[in-house]
């Protein structure tokens, strides 16, 4: 694995990876940055790139497009933050989507889990809303846990009764904020 110079490790193992980053999208986190640690497959939809295209703001992005299911253009993707510490937790997002002919717009949902044995706590509502042509970058509030959770962020499009257009959304970062 290879790291640009402006990161430092802190801890890297099977179940996550922690970074401190002095990094232009990361510096509105006064606290601990945390990376994608895996990714579910895209479904409907397709994907070039992985979840690791994510962890810098490089111009180097994950792109997702809209496939049709049931004859409406759909797309749905997960991203998993494992050993996320306890804290007040945000998400920092740089993208953006192409021109889209059904007025689609790509929107955050979240879950996070204790393994606790009470299952996923789901945060309801959509956040850090992908809806411009022009790449910006939003930090968006989750709230305040308890204890080291796994999270889970999924990236859904905002029409999903009609349209047949096939839209396409980048995300060149993407990270869990911890303060």
């Amino acid at each position: 694995m290879s790291l640009r110079s402006s990161y430092k490790l802190l801890a890297i193992g099977a179940v996550g990876v922690l970074l401190s980053v002095s990094h232009t999208s990361a510096q509105t986190c006064s606290g601990t940055i945390v990376l994608a640690s895996a990714e579910s497959s895209t479904n409907p939809g397709s994907r070039c790139g992985d979840y690791t295209y994510t962890w810098y703001s490089d111009n180097y992005r994950e792109t997702f497009t809209e496939a049709l299911s049931g004859g409406v253009s759909r797309l749905t993707h997960q991203w998993y933050f494992y050993s996320v510490p306890a804290g007040s937790v945000s998400v920092i997002r740089e993208g953006y989507r192409l021109a889209s002919a059904d007025g689609d717009n790509f929107k955050f949902q979240a879950a996070y889990d204790y393994n606790d044995g009470n299952g996923q706590h789901n945060i309801f509502g959509s956040f850090c809303t992908i809806s411009s042509e022009t790449e910006g970058t939003s930090k968006c509030s989750l709230g305040t846990t308890s204890d080291t959770a796994t999270w889970t962020l999924t990236f859904l499009d905002t029409v999903t009764a009609s349209g047949t257009a096939l839209s396409t959304t980048a995300v060149d970062y993407l990270a869990l904020c911890v303060e």
